[in-house]
C-alpha cells in the first residue's frame, strides 16, 4: 500500500506582486508532533533552493533565518512560534511556512503562504509515494516541493515570469537527478539542528538528552565541522560528576571513560577519573590518572595536589612532597597548595617549613580545620600545649564531627589535672565518632583511669 503525504495550503494573496526580486522567506517548517524531523530540514532548503534558482526573488537564507532563531531547534513548533511569527513580520514581502507531523503511514503537512493583507485561500493536496527507504522519501519531498511551487506560481500569477518559472522547474529536475550530493547537504544542516538540540538540553542539565543529540549531530556531520566530540565529552563528564557526588563509583567510572573516550585530551575527565579511584583507596590507579592528567596539562594544581596526597598515603614522602611543590611554583596563593607542602614536609620531619606553610594555609583560608589539627599535633610535639589545645579547639568549632581532633583535644586536657571531664568527654567522642581508630583500647583504658580520678575526689 502506497503511503501519502497529506498537505494543506493557505495563502495569503488578495494583493498582487508585480515586481521582480521580491523579497521572500521560507520559514524553518516546524513538528506537531513527536516526529523524524527530516521534512523540516528538506522541505525549508529545497523550496528556498528552487525559489532562489528563478532569478527574479530575494530569496532569505536558510542559514540567516537559522541565526535569527538564536541556532535553537527549528524542531519544537511551541518553542519558536513567538519568533517565527516576528520573522514573518519582519518586512517580508512573502513569507512561506509550515508545519507537519509524521505518521507511520503518512507525513501530515500544513503550509502558509504570508502576504501583506491578511486574507487566506485554502488549497489541499495529498502527495502519495513511498518513504521506506531515503532514495523513495527524497522523491516524495521533491513532489511535495514541486507542488508547493506549482502553487506559489499558480496563486502569484505575477510572481514569477514564464522564464523564472523556467529556471524553478530545471532547478527541480537537477535537485531529483541530484539528490545524493543534495543529501549531504540537507545532512549538514539537520545535524545543526541536532546540535542546537544537545546544547539546549545541555544547558538544562539534561545530561543524557544532550548525550543523545549530540550524537545523532556526530553521526550526520559528515565533514566534523561541529566538533560534536568536546560537547559529549563534556556531557558524559557532568554525568560522570553527578555519580561521583552520589558516591556511585561504578557509574562515575563509566562516565569519566566515556568523556575520555571522545575526547582524549579532556585533562579533567582524567583527573576526576583519579578521584573516583583515590575514593576508593585504589592508590596505584589513582597515581596513574594523576600523572596522565599532568601529561595533558602540566600546570594542573588539583592534580598536583592530589598526587602528593595518593603519594604520601602510599608512603612515599619524598615524591609526595615533590608533587606538592611542583604545585606551589604554580599558585603560590591557594591556601590547599600550602597545606599539602605543609603535610609534606610534616612527613619529611621538616617541622619549621611545615608549621610555616600550615601558617599560610590558615592565613589564606580562615576555615582549613586540617590545617589547624595539624599545626596543633606539630606544636604539641614541640610542648606548647596551651597554643596546641587553642588550635585544636579553633578546628573543633570548624568540625565538630572530626575523631582526630577530639582525639588530640582529649589527650591535650589529660595532662591538665583541672580539665578531667573535658578529657574524659572528648576521648569518649573518638571513640564513639571512630570506633576502629588505631589504639582504641588504649584510649578506653585512659578513659576508665580518669573516671575513676574523677572518683576519688
Amino acid at each position: 500500500m502506497k503511503r501519502f503525504i497529506f498537505v494543506t495550503v493557505f495563502f495569503i494573496s488578495t494583493y498582487t506582486l508585480t515586481a521582480q526580486n521580491k523579497k521572500i522567506a521560507v520559514l524553518p517548517f516546524t513538528s506537531t508532533c513527536n516526529s523524524d524531523n527530516k521534512p523540516a530540514y528538506y522541505l525549508s532548503y529545497m523550496l528556498s533552493d528552487v525559489l532562489s534558482a528563478t532569478g527574479e526573488l530575494t530569496v532569505i537564507s536558510q542559514d540567516a533565518i537559522f541565526n535569527t532563531l538564536e541556532n535553537e531547534s527549528i524542531i519544537s513548533d511551541d518553542k519558536h512560534s513567538e519568533k517565527l511569527d516576528l520573522i514573518a513580520d519582519d518586512k517580508k514581502d512573502l513569507v512561506v511556512r509550515g508545519k507537519y507531523c509524521m505518521r507511520s503511514d503518512s507525513i501530515e503537512m500544513e503550509f502558509e503562504l504570508l502576504g501583506d493583507n491578511g486574507n487566506v485561500n485554502v488549497a489541499q493536496e495529498r502527495i502519495y509515494g513511498p518513504i521506506k527507504n531515503y532514495t523513495d522519501f527524497y522523491k516524495t519531498m521533491y513532489r511535495a516541493v514541486e507542488y508547493l511551487f506549482q502553487r506559489i506560481n499558480h496563486t502569484e500569477k505575477n510572481l514569477l515570469s514564464p522564464n523564472g518559472v523556467l529556471q524553478g522547474h530545471e532547478r527541480l529536475r537537477t535537485i531529483a537527478s541530484d539528490h545524493e550530493e543534495y543529501a549531504l547537504y540537507v545532512q549538514k544542516w539537520e545535524a545543526l539542528g541536532y546540535y542546537s538540540l544537545g546544547v539546549s538540553a545541555y544547558e538544562k542539565n539534561n545530561d543524557s538528552d544532550a548525550i543523545l543529540f549530540f550524537e545523532k549531530a556526530r553521526r550526520l556531520d559528515y565533514s566534523n565541522s561541529l566538533k560534536s566530540e568536546k560537547n559529549i565529552s563534556a556531557a558524559y563528564l557532568r554525568a560522570g560528576n553527578m555519580a561521583y557526588r552520589n558516591n556511585d563509583w561504578p557509574s562515575a567510572i563509566t562516565g569519566y571513560n566515556r568523556a575520555i573516550e571522545f575526547q582524549p585530551e579532556n585533562a579533567d575527565a582524567v583527573f576526576n577519573l583519579g578521584n573516583v579511584y583515590q575514593a576508593r583507596k585504589e592508590w596505584d590507579v589513582a597515581v596513574l590518572q594523576y600523572r596522565r592528567a599532568l601529561e595533558l596539562n602540566s600546570k594542573y594544581v588539583d592534580a598536583w595536589v592530589n598526587l602528593g596526597v595518593v603519594l604520601s598515603e602510599k608512603g612515599k614522602a619524598p615524591e609526595a612532597l615533590a608533587a606538592y611543590e611542583s604545585a606551589l611554583k604554580i599558585d603560590s596563593l591557594r591556601a590547599l597548595v600550602h597545606y599539602g607542602c605543609a603535610v609534606g614536609y610534616d612527613d619529611n620531619l621538616d617541622y619549621v617549613k611545615a608549621e610555616t606553610h600550615y601558617r599560610k594555609a590558615i592565613a589564606l583560608d580562615s576555615n582549613l580545620y586540617d590545617a589547624y589539627l595539624n599545626l596543633g599535633i606539630l606544636l604539641k610535639g614541640k610542648k606548647q600545649h596551651k597554643e596546641a589545645q587553642r588550635l585544636f579547639e579553633k578546628s573543633l568549632a570548624l568540625n565538630p564531627n572530626n575523631a582526630k581532633t577530639h582525639r588530640s583535644l582529649g589527650i591535650v586536657y589529660m595532662n591538665d589535672k583541672k580539665q578531667v571531664k573535658k578529657a574524659i568527654h572528648h576521648l569518649e567522642q573518638t571513640l564513639a565518632l571512630d570506633p576502629g581508630q588505631r589504639d582504641a583500647d588504649v584510649i578506653q583504658k585512659n578513659i576508665n583511669v580518669l573516671k575513676k580520678r574523677l572518683s576519688k575526689k
